[in-house]
């Protein structure tokens, strides 16, 4: 089961966090229970002075199990995924939050004159102009209703660029297993941009294809 927290300045404040600061989740593993585990077997075999040949056998074997789980949980840490979601009309997107320098409610807009219609305009971010595009036209999603101005500022190491979408929803951590490799999006945009789908239906995004969206470099 994910677990679910407020996008709305979770962002921000996990880039300003050291990654050894952040909170634990269950799938970390216990690593001063496990030194203590191992200080104790350790411990014991010193008090003991001299161990017998079936003794050392089990300190051996009991510290081969320690290292087995050690290494099993790792995997498992390795194998989630931490996800940004957010709407568009009836239907819920996610991209991993290292793809993601902010979400903002509201951003002033300033149009270009000429530009292809995805580009809704250009935004000043923290200095830097960065172009806004229309995450409905991307995606395919028609029109419902007037989108509120939730903005996503994308980008690996710096603000690349931004989209405008319905409402930012959550932030959760889920297994890479859990995204099914299907295609909702098929006939509605480039199948590079779709990772896959979790069982309740959000859709992921694959990060990097989306920077590198042709669409969104060039405006066309």
């Amino acid at each position: 089961m994910s677990t679910r927290t407020s996008p709305s300045v979770i962002l921000a404040r996990r880039r300003r966090s050291s990654p050894h600061t952040r909170p634990k989740t269950k799938t970390d593993f216990d690593w001063q229970a496990w030194r203590e585990r191992v200080a104790a077997a350790l411990g014991a075999m010193q008090g003991s002075g001299q161990l017998s040949d079936a003794q050392a056998a089990l300190l051996l074997e009991q510290r081969t199990r320690l290292l087995a789980s050690a290494s099993a949980a790792a995997r498992h840490e390795s194998e989630t995924c931490e996800l940004a979601s957010f709407a568009l009309g009836a239907e819920r997107y996610a991209i991993e939050t290292r793809f993601i320098q902010q979400t903002l409610q509201r951003a002033e807009v300033t149009p270009v004159p000429g530009a292809a219609e995805i580009l809704v305009g250009i935004i000043l971010y923290q200095g830097e102009l960065v172009p806004l595009f229309d995450a409905r036209q991307l995606f395919g999603v028609a029109a419902q209703s007037a989108a509120s101005g939730w903005v996503l500022v994308l980008g690996e190491q710096q603000a690349e660029l931004a989209l405008l979408v319905d409402r930012a929803l959550s932030i959760s951590r889920i297994p890479v297993e859990t995204i099914i490799a299907s295609s909702p999006l098929e006939g509605r945009c480039n199948e590079r941009l779709h990772r896959g789908v979790t069982q309740d239906g959000l859709i992921v995004l694959q990060g990097g294809e989306l920077l590198r969206d042709p669409r969104l470099i060039l405006g066309a």
